[in-house]
């Protein structure tokens, strides 16, 4: 299933609220139309302020960051619906974490590392479409999907790839199997949550001990994008 036969009122169901002055609100996940969806007057002022927050916005480039977008400078509070009734929530995969956000050896890890075996299946962890989906000398075999709250997940390090870019994927749907390619020395699931092109702390979102997310509402703003100094990268279980 391609990208533009997907885009239908029953599944853009992840609704981007943003608080904008004179706008103290976010816009209803209304889905009685596609034309009420994306074009409602919260979303036009929010998308004339930041056209990064269009779901199209480069969507065929195959950058890792196409936003080039400086977070620093961001003034606004974003509330992010992250699931409802029609949309949920899968977590990836069901192993252990062995590696946290943050720095490591001197460099930012800029995800978590999931245990896995060679082969276990990976999963979306929310309904969206594929923008990527390649081989990286770091990340090996990764793919990224976007998603309609504005969010980005990144799945490194896979043995095979089954979507490819345009592909329409639901919560749970099986995108790939758990491998060691790119820059990697043992199988594991490198997996990142983004937002305008730069990662987040994914434990922002997702409660990655009771394997849930932590609220089905969170709030990003400028210092979500902070890299914890004193944050352990190892977690011991």
């Amino acid at each position: 299933m391609q990208f533009k036969s997907f885009l239908n009122p029953y599944t853009l169901c992840f609704v981007l609220g943003i608080f904008l002055s004179p706008y103290t609100g976010f816009a209803s996940p209304d889905t009685d139309s596609l034309q009420r969806l994306v074009e409602p007057e919260l979303t036009q002022t929010t998308q004339r302020f930041y056209p990064e927050l269009s779901f199209d916005y480069a969507f065929d480039l195959d950058a890792l960051n196409p936003y080039r977008f400086d977070v620093s400078t961001l003034q606004d509070t974003f509330l992010l619906v992250m699931a409802d009734s029609q949309c949920g929530f899968s977590f990836p995969h069901w192993g252990k974490v062995n590696s946290t956000f943050g720095w490591r050896k001197g460099r930012v890890h800029s995800g978590i590392d999931l245990q896995i075996e060679w082969g276990d299946t990976i999963r979306g962890a929310f309904d969206g479409v594929v923008r990527v989906s390649q081989f990286h000398k770091a990340y090996g075999n990764f793919i990224i999907i976007r998603h309609y709250n504005g969010l980005e997940t990144l799945y490194a390090h896979l043995q095979s790839r089954f979507v490819v870019h345009g592909d329409a994927v639901s919560a749970g749907q099986i995108i790939g199997q758990g491998g060691s390619t790119g820059r990697s020395t043992g199988a594991h699931l490198h997996f990142e949550t983004r937002f305008l092109g730069r990662p987040i702390d994914p434990e922002t979102f997702i409660d990655f001990d009771a394997r849930c997310l932590k609220s089905t509402v969170a709030s990003v703003h400028a210092g979500s994008f902070d890299i914890p100094q004193t944050k352990k990268s190892q977690r011991m279980f």
